[in-house]
């Protein structure tokens, strides 16, 4: 398997430990890395985060008929990956994306695929959305866009929450705190180190991580659920993905690269731990299942 390195920012480049929201910075590093972008994220580590996140986008598509009478938006969509996997089962979709050589990615990829009559691509980011309110019949922001939203990720639920339609699922994809921690022991053996790293994440909750060095927003799982809730969300179902790499040494990750069997059975056992929520403070990534319910509680 052909692994591409993504460019990574120097340490001149990179902002102050700290510092916020920086959606100039999240387009520009984006689109220097858009052409790599796609062949970065292969091998089974990913397949099994891919079929997670279609296992919780597919069930919960609008049931229109035809599916063309629903839209769908794809925020921070990038290249286009689940707009292409949506807008094949005959969806319209908007994909939105900070970063205009990532939707260039996008384009060609929808263009080959004879899917770009169903899709508009719009520049922009996720705390700033010129869509109107309620338009939406579900929303997806898959990766790091709220994580990327920083000390203005409160202000992102409230755009996703306010332009979905009531009764609307909306899943979100972010960066599991719990994990960052848990990475930052692994990277070093030095015991002091690993403190003040974990003290200092405590204290500002903004950290680096690779290959972009760009700030993001790690979340508890309580906390994004809060957080989401405080939008008038309601949350049907949460999971971390993928857990299983949590219990197996990085270095030996290349293995169920290279053994079809291994790769077989990790899926398999993905799929059954998948079943416990309680299990979801292990995955990498959060993922949330929520709902814009018809009517306000009170």
């Amino acid at each position: 398997m052909e692994v591409i390195a993504l460019k990574r920012s120097s340490k001149k480049d990179r902002p102050n430990e700290g510092e916020g929201f920086e959606p100039l910075m999240i387009q520009t590093k984006y689109d220097s890395v858009a052409k790599e972008y796609d062949r970065a994220y292969k091998g089974v580590r990913w397949d099994i985060y891919d079929m997670i996140t279609w296992s919780c986008i597919e069930p919960y598509l609008p049931k229109a008929s035809p599916k063309e009478n629903a839209l769908i938006l794809d925020a921070g969509g990038g290249t286009g990956k689940w707009t292409a996997r949506i807008a094949s089962l005959g969806y319209k979709v908007v994909l939105f994306d900070i970063s205009e050589e990532m939707l260039n990615i996008a384009r060609e990829k929808l263009s080959k695929l004879n899917l770009l009559g169903q899709v508009e691509l719009k520049k922009g980011d996720i705390t700033e959305m010129p869509f109107p309110d309620e338009c939406f019949d579900f929303i997806l922001c898959e990766g790091d866009p709220l994580s990327y939203s920083v000390e203005k990720h409160e202000l992102a639920i409230s755009n996703l929450a306010r332009v979905a339609k009531k009764g609307a699922v909306i899943e979100i994809g972010v960066d599991n705190f719990f994990r960052v921690l848990f990475s930052s022991y692994r990277r070093t053996k030095d015991i002091g180190l690993v403190l003040g790293k974990i003290r200092e994440m405590l204290k500002n909750r903004i950290m680096f991580r690779d290959p972009y060095n760009l700030p993001v927003y790690p979340f508890t799982i309580h906390e994004l659920m809060k957080k989401l809730a405080k939008a008038g969300l309601e949350v049907l179902h949460v999971l971390g993905k993928p857990v299983t790499f949590c219990l197996i040494p990085r270095e030996d990750w290349g293995k169920y690269d290279e053994d079809p069997k291994l790769r077989e059975e990790l899926l398999a056992l993905e799929k059954e731990l998948m079943a416990f929520e309680e299990l979801a403070c292990l995955g990498e990534h959060i993922h949330v299942v929520a709902m814009k319910p018809h009517s306000q509680k009170k």
